[in-house]
C-alpha cells in the first residue's frame, strides 16, 4: 500500500468518526461564536476600539475552541487498543497520524476560519483586514492543531487531562498568534503584511512535515 493511500484511508476514517459525533464540531464552533459575540457586544460602546481588538479576540477564540477537543483526540484509539496496532503496524504510523490531523483541520479548522471571517464584520473591520486575518488563520490552523495534537499525545494515558493540556499548549500558541495579529495590524496601518505571513507559513510547513513523527514518538512513550 502506498504512502498516499495510507494517508487517504486515515483521513476518511477520521472524517467518518467526526461526522458520527457531531458535537465534536458543533461545540468548538459555538464556543468560538459565544466568545467573539460576547466580547464584541461588551465593546460595542467604543466603535473606534473594535477594529483594533477584533483580530485578537477572534484569534483567541479560535485557539481556545481548538483546545476543547484535544483530550479526546487519541483517547478513543487508546481505549479500544487500535493505537497500539497503529504504532506496531508495517505502515508508517506517522502517515496515519498525518491523515488524522488533516481531517481534523478540514472538518473543524476550515469552518471555524469561515465563521471567524464573518465575525470580523461585527468588529467593524475593513474587508482587506478580514481577508488578511482569514489567511493568517488559515496558516495558523496547522500550527494550532499540530501543537495541540502533540500535547494530547503526551498525555493520552491520563484521564481528565483537559486542564493540563490547556496549560501546556497555550505558551506554544503564542508565536503564531503574534505573527497572525502582526499581519492584521500591518494591514490596518497600511504596512507590508508579507513578512509575518511568510513566517506563519514557514511554521505551518515545519509543523506539517515534522509533527507526525514527534506525535508518534510521544505516543510510544505514553504507552510504555
Amino acid at each position: 500500500m502506498s504512502e498516499l493511500t495510507t494517508i487517504k484511508i486515515s483521513f476518511y476514517r477520521e472524517i467518518r468518526l467526526i461526522i458520527s459525533h457531531p458535537t465534536q464540531c458543533l461545540v468548538p464552533w459555538l464556543f468560538l461564536a459565544l466568545v467573539v459575540f460576547t466580547l464584541g457586544f461588551a465593546l460595542s460602546h467604543s466603535p473606534e476600539v473594535l477594529p483594533k481588538v477584533g483580530p485578537g479576540v477572534i484569534w483567541f477564540g479560535l485557539v481556545m475552541s481548538s483546545i476543547l477537543n484535544l483530550p479526546h483526540l487519541f483517547s478513543g484509539e487508546y481505549e479500544d487498543g487500535s493505537l497500539i496496532i497503529w504504532l506496531h503496524s508495517k505502515r508508517w504510523p506517522e502517515l496515519i497520524i498525518l491523515g488524522k490531523l488533516l481531517a481534523q483541520m478540514f472538518l473543524m479548522g476550515l469552518p471555524a476560519i469561515m465563521l471567524a471571517a464573518v465575525m470580523g464584520f461585527t468588529f467593524n473591520m475593513a474587508l482587506y483586514e478580514i481577508s488578511v486575518m482569514a489567511f493568517s488563520l488559515f496558516l495558523g490552523v496547522p500550527i494550532i492543531f499540530g501543537l495541540g495534537s502533540l500535547a494530547s499525545s503526551l498525555l493520552v494515558s491520563l484521564k481528565h487531562s483537559g486542564l493540563l493540556i490547556s496549560i501546556m499548549v497555550l505558551p506554544w500558541y503564542l508565536p503564531s498568534m503574534i505573527f497572525g495579529l502582526m499581519a492584521v495590524e500591518n494591514a490596518r496601518l497600511g504596512l507590508d503584511v508579507l513578512p509575518p505571513l511568510l513566517l506563519l507559513g514557514a511554521m505551518a510547513w515545519i509543523i506539517l512535515l515534522f509533527i507526525p513523527w514527534a506525535i508518534a514518538s510521544c505516543l510510544r512513550l505514553s504507552l510504555e
